[in-house]
């Protein structure tokens, strides 16, 4: 990662932008994955997830009526659970390792939820809420080691952030002690540690990572530099953390933190961005988030702290058809590819593999950020997205 190292605590500085004169990067191969015109009537915008071999699972809805979870590779594809089966009345989530194995929750017919790990042809409990020892559950991902890192309501009162291999499940944070009241989403790397949002009693918040024995803070709202931190963080193999941050002299940025120095990789202070969603980062360091444009409009991008790229941006056209809307959450890989749900305006949804081809944009002179910045307006104004809420 080409770093642009700050203590923690110091204020947002420039870095080079690198975006192409047009949105649609001409670095990355665009392929469809799958569409709705098979056995699949629309997909989850936050479900689709890949590994480093390729595989993509993701979460839709059948035709027949009823979701699965399923997972493609190449032209095959493998169903890892149906809730027209008898287990599960409801599904949510996914996150793929790179054995295939899937993690999500299942919400069972006679009520109830767990988080299960399938991959086809077998499948483990994690954690049951029929058990003793939570209630329900949320925000988890799975590591290379088949460990599952997630959020869970407690039987008795409160929450905690626990990870769990089928046999054994270890306590990362614990709302019962003192320091956190509630927690959102969790990341895990293959170490074992779990980077996760913490929320305080006062509702600000701080960007954590714990592995049953040790805490280690990565920004927290109370500082100098932020006054508030979003609720899905993602952790590489390195320990590096990128999060959503909102500005303590305004604006927005996703930065990247390790608990000894921040990195800003994109700004709303700097850039056409106003706000930002569901940053994730690779073992390169590479980080690819969701930016929402001042003058309508959002897109895909990846920066590493001294360059930003645009991916894909709604307006842009795949396949003959506009892009009206996009759903990215989850499908980064180590390669640098990109997983992510697409509407079309020719009623096409369909999930998306961008590939990595090397190379960076050329940088804009001024005139072209003021029509890129116009065009999204524009693009804004006429597409209008459907509105779909999260799972």
């Amino acid at each position: 990662m080409k770093n642009l190292l700050l203590p923690l605590g110091t204020a947002v500085s420039l870095f080079v932008i690198n975006f192409g004169a047009t949105a649609q990067s001409s670095n990355y191969i665009f392929e469809r994955v799958i569409d709705t015109s098979g056995v699949f009537s629309d997909f989850s915008f936050d479900s689709p997830s890949i590994n480093n071999r390729g595989d993509v699972a993701f979460l839709g809805s059948l035709d027949v009526g009823g979701e699965a979870i399923a997972v493609v590779n190449g032209t095959s594809t493998t169903f890892i659970a149906n809730s027209n089966d008898t287990t599960f009345r409801s599904l949510a989530g996914s996150s793929i390792n790179d054995s295939g194995d899937v993690a999500f929750t299942g919400f069972f017919n006679d009520g109830g939820s767990a988080i299960v790990v399938g991959d086809g042809t077998s499948t483990t409990f994690i954690a049951n809420s029929n058990d003793a020892t939570f209630s329900s559950f949320g925000g988890l991902s799975i590591n290379n080691n088949g460990d599952v890192a997630f959020r869970g309501s407690l039987e008795g009162r409160g929450e905690a952030v626990a990870v769990g291999d089928g046999t054994s499940t270890t306590f990362i944070a614990n709302s019962n002690d003192a320091t956190f009241s509630f927690f959102a989403d969790t990341s895990i790397n293959d170490s074992g540690d779990v980077a996760f949002h913490g929320g305080f009693e006062d509702f600000d918040g701080a960007i954590v990572v714990g592995d049953g024995t040790s805490t280690t803070f990565i920004a927290n709202s109370n500082d100098a530099t932020f006054n508030g931190v979003g609720f899905q963080p993602s952790i590489n193999n390195s320990g590096d953390v990128t999060f959503r941050s909102f500005l303590d002299g305004g604006g927005e940025a996703v930065a990247v933190g390790d608990g000894t120095s921040t990195t800003f990789i994109a700004s709303s202070n700097d850039t056409a961005f106003s706000s930002f969603f569901n940053p994730l980062i690779n073992d390169s360091g590479d980080v690819a988030f969701v930016g929402f444009f001042s003058g309508g409009g959002e897109a895909i991008a990846v920066g590493d702290g001294t360059s930003l790229e645009l991916v894909l941006s709604v307006g842009d056209r795949l396949d003959g058809a506009t892009v009206t809307g996009l759903g990215f959450s989850v499908g980064f890989n180590d390669n640098g590819d990109l997983v992510f749900v697409t509407e079309l305006d020719d009623g096409t949804e369909a999930i998306y593999l961008a590939s990595f081809t090397g190379g960076v944009g050329a940088v804009p002179e001024p005139a072209t950020w003021l029509m890129m910045i116009i065009g999204f307006g524009m693009t804004g104004f006429f597409l209008k997205r459907r509105k779909r809420a999260l799972v």
